[in-house]
């Protein structure tokens, strides 16, 4: 990544990060260097003193770190879905309030929880059953919600502390970067949007 003639100077550090960027998992290094470019070249002109680059790294930095954490908290909430769907089979099942019948129950719902994923038709009738018991025509989704609302709470804890970080850095970056803080602001704001959208 070496600076031709006609290309304007980037700093040796910087080009050593965006060859191996620090990366969330399944996150690709092609949208690291992209996010950094549009923080690097602004509505002002293209950073030009080290602590430029330095501003325009921490802040792709940040706003990485929010974007994954926004992207893994609905993942974490589908994953959840399966658990939902074996506590709702059990708890649609006639027998379910005999406690001595329990564990076989249990176990059933867990065997039909595969089913459940693999069987349409029965997924269907599953569905309806669950619904006609009072749960709702939405009860897979609120359950495998309430099931992960303690792991989404502490995720929504990490994206507040990682936004506040970007906010503070942003803050700090309109005193000594004022005319280029406002394009900065809205690619943070654009990323973590579109990765919502995911």
């Amino acid at each position: 990544m070496s600076t031709k003639p006609h290309e304007k100077y980037r700093p040796p550090f910087i080009q050593k990060i965006l060859a191996d960027p620090p990366l969330m998992p399944g996150q690709k290094p092609a949208d690291f260097v992209d996010l950094y470019e549009q923080f690097e070249l602004t509505q002002a002109g293209k950073a030009q003193s080290e602590r430029d680059f330095l501003v325009a790294l921490q802040a792709t930095k940040l706003t990485i770190e929010v974007s994954y954490y926004a992207c893994i908290k609905s993942k974490i909430m589908r994953m959840y879905q399966r658990a939902a769907v074996t506590d709702l089979l059990y708890e649609s099942n006639d027998f379910a309030g005999n406690s001595g019948a329990a564990n076989a129950l249990k176990a059933m719902a867990h065997a039909e929880t595969n089913k459940f994923h693999m069987d349409a038709s029965f997924k269907d009738k599953s569905l309806k059953k669950i619904e006609a018991v009072g749960f709702g025509p939405d009860a897979v989704e609120v359950k495998a919600f309430v099931l992960c609302l303690g792991v989404i709470s502490q995720v929504d804890a990490m994206i507040a502390k990682a936004e506040k970080r970007l906010l503070k850095f942003l803050e700090e970056l309109e005193v000594s970067y004022s005319s280029r803080a406002k394009r900065v602001k809205h690619v943070a704001e654009e990323a973590i949007k579109h990765a919502t959208k995911e």
